[in-house]
């Protein structure tokens, strides 16, 4: 896998302050050194380019999170035979066996994990089973088999499951809503319904919380997770404002904007 090589320390870190200024990174890792910082020597570590992992990595509590795909990206990269699926069965007895086998092991190592052991509230579990299964069934071999290529990593169909803890927002902070009584953005102007990204300039005397409220429930029409940065490109200029004076507030925002995204991530349906 084509990588970019950093030797140590200091390069790691120019090369975040770098990554922190561009304009072809994920949102969340624009003008924040320290999360480009993590993410380039996490990449460092899992044999990866910095640049790729980062357009597949979202932030969520602190914690970092990955799509289904990343973690067949990572194993794959770092084991002497990469993980191969053989499916058998249908319906939710349908099962996969995933083999592969790690640097130093004299054979192939598998496990086996069926539907409805691993099924979860994703809708993709429905329109594509075997390729979700397939996601399920490589995380649990690389939990089990190299916990050390994916510690501490968590995936996203595991953060939307409903029968986990939901994701909730520090306690001195309030999670952030769109209006219940405005569940669309709609243009003062001309009574339209707001459906494609757009400057969203704070009014005159408005308080940070309702006018991230309405931004959030522009940002809850858009198709993809692309869609979403968009919207956060084009309001980038007040939400720097906000970060300053309310960076609490900003910060429980953006933890619901992660939240929209994780049911946008690219690639689950392919």
């Amino acid at each position: 896998m084509n990588q970019l090589v950093v030797a140590d320390t200091r390069a790691n870190l120019d090369l975040a302050k770098a990554f922190s200024e561009a304009k072809m990174v994920p949102e969340h890792f624009k003008k924040s050194v320290g999360d480009c910082f993590i993410a380039v020597t996490l990449a460092e570590r899992l044999r990866m380019d910095p640049w790729v992992l980062m357009q597949e990595l979202y932030i969520i509590q602190g914690k970092p999170m990955m799509s289904g795909k990343l973690v067949i990206a990572i194993l794959n990269g770092n084991l002497a035979d990469p993980i191969r699926p053989a499916y058998e069965g249908e319906g939710p007895d349908r099962q996969i066996t995933i083999t592969g086998r790690p640097h130093g092991a004299s054979e192939p190592l598998s496990i086996k994990l069926k539907v409805r052991d691993a099924k979860t509230a994703n809708e993709q579990w429905t329109k594509n089973p075997d390729q979700m299964l397939m996601y399920a069934g490589a995380r649990q071999w690389g939990r089990r088999y190299t916990p050390d290529l994916i510690l501490g990593i968590v995936f996203d169909d595991e953060e939307i499951t409903p029968n986990r803890a939901p994701i909730i927002a520090p306690p001195a902070a309030t999670p952030i809503a769109a209006p219940t009584t405005a569940p669309e953005l709609i243009d003062e102007e001309t009574g339209e319904i707001i459906t494609q990204p757009t400057e969203l300039p704070a009014k005159p005397g408005e308080e940070w919380r309702p006018w991230a409220q309405r931004l959030l429930a522009g940002m809850r029409s858009s198709p993809d997770a692309t869609t979403v940065d968009r919207w956060l490109e084009l309001n980038a200029r007040d939400l720097n404002v906000m970060r300053e004076e309310k960076p609490t507030l900003h910060a429980t925002f953006m933890n619901g904007v992660q939240q929209l995204k994780l049911q946008l991530i690219p690639g689950e349906s392919t």
